[in-house]
């Protein structure tokens, strides 16, 4: 029927409709908007060419010129087409345009101007064609994170508190405490623990520029008794100075909420007003010494072993001595700088935990830091550095959780537990919040659990106000990434988590978690044996990648390609861009031996450290050819490393025997597979049961008490009840140093 909507199109009006209602409700709840300063009125005269009505109508609507810059920086931000490089390729292809444009036509209104701006052509600087359109819908994200009111807010009685604790490394704590009665606030209804749910967001400006914003989710519980006040608190660190200081809370339940902006001075501080009352936190001013400071340089690019060299560089006054650990155990105190120490790995090849803290006089500590060796380069991973395990608290428990995120990869948030129930979601470092503690003063887990975008998650668990009897347990999550097939090897797919067994060491494990891998990112490396014996199959090699490739990785996975022949090189770092990882592949060359056991340590340790599914993918037709590595070490590393092996054996020579055991115990062991291809056309199919495997996987996740020596590999056996199915599984798993 003619003029008729399709229902795509219908669904596109009414998110514009929605965009841009909740632009005015922004500018109805800011005040009238101020004039625009020259750098956002040229923003429009020139990039506006590229704002759709949605856009421009968010962008005039808001207030505050603070804002109108983090919507430049963000629309920009959106339309980097590869967001894990320095540049803005979107953005500096539009400048040379907009060069181009400004030198051929006297107005940039002229459609001729516009056109070039929009789609380039063959004469002008900028490659031609339309520029990106933006990752995702950006704009109610945006809306939804500054601080005005909505318009006709109804508002909480509720009351802000700022108080300076002391100095940290050269910047100043900052305490915020809102409180409000509780009865002004909406719990959940329905059945469950009831609990309230208060989103604060805030901004720090200095001068009139946004310094930084945070966000912050609150999830009291509300039962009964009730508090005589509902408290919520959080922390920044600025440095000494004037600020603007603006919060908004927000009961998204009873949908009311609580603003406040003022003008904050932030005092230098000495460091012996650091100590909080035991009511809260207090102000305190003065000058001082600079508080001690304490970083660990440790070597994590490579894969490390026998002795290594460790230095602690020390700032601040009154450190007296460093002390240094090797996975818990004290191995050296300096007591006058340089602060190093060389440490004797040994030969064989795991992750290890090196700690350094810098002490006072009287033996108190003043600062610490500590690294993980061969734990990855990019590793990904949170640290509770408070509480203490084992630590007896009362009232309230400060946590402060430390976070490593890989390069290319974006933090989304950190949650906080109290056993199972979630009380705080921080968005933003410093990760540090007080929780309320259980007045029964019960043995109580705290948990610290990171997201990436991507979905990727990791945790920490502390174990406090315990028996003395178990004062040294510690709590690890372990992920075991399980394939299971029938009868004929097909993947079995429909299973639940009541249908498998987790056994570790005898003791059966309750699985807190289960997940079917094709709703879980991951993260997959090529290996490429590229030595000179593949000169001839190597284009087909690189078809074959790449094919499989474009049908695995999806815009939440990232793969790598790391070629080896006498040595291995990373041709293309964890990325998810297809274009990136092609160039890699149609630059590879044959050359050279085959030093296998030394390329999969090394990209053993490429891909370990990242947490969630992880495959290190394998093509190699040979034997190994002069490894400074031990394949005795190698499966040792490969069994604790949490990474799949998968081998694809092209042409794999029949003698010596143990060429093809060697591969099958190193994917046995892992988790992974052996697949075998006589000649180089017989590489699609392997790949293609690979895929297969791969998007047919189970997440199985157990929490593990961890006695004893921790860098002691622990067995675990995996069992299906489904009759006449097979269970691939990790041999085991290597606690976390």
């Amino acid at each position: 029927m003619r003029g008729a909507r399709s229902p795509l199109a219908v669904l596109a009006v009414l998110a514009v409709l929605t965009i841009a209602a909740l632009a005015r409700a922004a500018a109805a709840g800011a005040g009238e908007p101020a004039p625009l300063a020259p750098r956002h009125t040229e923003f429009l005269a020139t990039a506006g060419v590229l704002l759709d009505e949605a856009e421009r109508d968010a962008f005039l609507s808001l207030a505050r010129d603070h804002r109108r810059d983090a919507f430049v920086a963000r629309f920009w931000e959106v339309r980097d087409p590869f967001p894990d490089t320095a540049r803005n390729e979107a953005r500096e292809r539009f400048e040379e345009r907009l060069a181009a444009a400004r030198a051929r036509f006297d107005d940039l209104s002229d459609p001729g101007a516009r056109a070039l701006l929009l789609d380039g052509d063959g004469e002008a600087p900028g490659a031609s064609g339309p520029l990106p359109r933006p990752r995702g819908d950006w704009l109610p994200a945006f809306l939804e994170r500054g601080t005005e009111l909505p318009p006709g807010a109804e508002l909480l009685p509720a009351t802000l508190e700022l108080a300076y604790p002391g100095p940290r490394g050269g910047l100043v704590e900052v305490a915020a405490r809102v409180e409000l009665p509780p009865s002004a606030a909406t719990p959940a209804a329905g059945a469950g623990s009831p609990a309230y749910a208060l989103l604060l967001d805030g901004e720090v400006l200095s001068g009139a520029g946004l310094l930084e914003e945070f966000r912050y989710r609150f999830e009291p519980p509300a039962g009964e008794p009730a508090p005589e006040r509902l408290a919520v608190t959080f922390t920044r660190h600025l440095r000494p100075g004037r600020y603007t200081w603006i919060v908004r809370l927000q009961d998204l339940y009873g949908h009311r909420f609580f603003r406040e902006e003022r003008e904050i001075e932030v005092p230098r501080l000495a460091p012996a007003a650091a100590a909080p009352s035991p009511g809260g936190p207090v102000a305190a001013a003065g000058d001082g010494a600079e508080e001690a400071g304490l970083v660990l340089l440790a070597p994590r690019d490579r894969l490390l072993s026998g002795k290594v060299r460790i230095e602690a560089r020390v700032r601040g006054s009154g450190v007296a001595a460093v002390a240094f650990s090797l996975d818990g155990r004290e191995v050296m105190t300096k007591g006058r700088p340089p602060y190093s120490v060389e440490l004797d790995l040994g030969s064989g090849l795991r992750p290890r935990r090196v700690r350094a803290v810098a002490r006072g006089a009287s033996g108190d500590e003043l600062a610490a830091d500590e690294a993980v060796l061969n734990g990855g380069p990019h590793r990904f991973a949170v640290r509770l550095r408070e509480p203490r395990a084992g630590g007896t608290y009362r009232g309230t428990v400060r946590v402060e959780a430390e976070v490593e995120v890989p390069d290319g990869e974006e933090l989304d948030r950190v949650e906080l537990y109290l056993d199972e129930r979630r009380l705080a979601t921080l968005y933003q470092p410093p990760f540090v919040h007080a929780l309320a503690l259980p007045e029964t003063g019960e043995l109580t887990f705290v948990r610290a659990v990171a997201r990436l975008a991507n979905g990727l998650a990791d945790e920490d668990v502390a174990v406090i106000n315990a028996p003395a009897q178990l004062d040294s347990i510690d709590v690890d999550l372990v992920e075991l990434f399980v394939t299971v097939t029938d009868r004929l090897g097909r993947p079995v797919d429909d299973l639940a988590a009541g249908d498998f067994t987790v056994v570790e060491e005898g003791r059966p494990q309750r699985i807190v978690r289960f997940e079917r891998l094709r709703d879980l990112p991951f993260h997959a490396a090529l290996l490429l044996d590229t030595s000179g014996s593949m000169r001839e199959v190597l284009p087909e090699v690189e078809r074959a990648a790449y094919a499989f490739l474009s049908e695995v990785i999806t815009p939440h996975d990232r793969a790598a390609v790391i070629p080896f022949a006498d040595e291995p090189r990373v041709a293309a770092r964890f990325t998810g861009s297809l274009e990136v990882l092609a160039g890699a592949l149609g630059g590879l060359a044959a050359d050279g031996e085959t030093k296998l056991w030394d390329a999969l340590g090394f990209a053993l340790h490429y891909t370990s450290g990242l947490g969630g599914k992880r495959a290190l993918v394998v093509l190699t037709d040979g034997l190994d050819s002069g490894s400074r590595r031990r394949f005795d070490d190698l499966l040792a590393y490969a069994r604790g490393s949490g990474v799949a092996l998968y081998f694809v054996g092209l042409g794999l020579p029949a003698k010596p025997p143990d060429v093809r055991w060697r591969l099958e115990e190193l994917a046995r062991e892992t988790g992974g597979r052996l697949f075998l291809a006589a000649r180089a056309r017989e590489l699609g199919p392997a790949y293609g049961q690979l895929r297969e495997e791969l998007s047919s996987q189970y997440l199985l996740a157990f929490q593990a008490r961890i006695e004893g020596d921790r860098s002691r590999f622990r067995p675990v056996a995996v069992e299906v009840s489904r009759p006449g199915a097979t269970v691939r599984a990790p041999a085991g798993y290597a606690p976390r140093p």
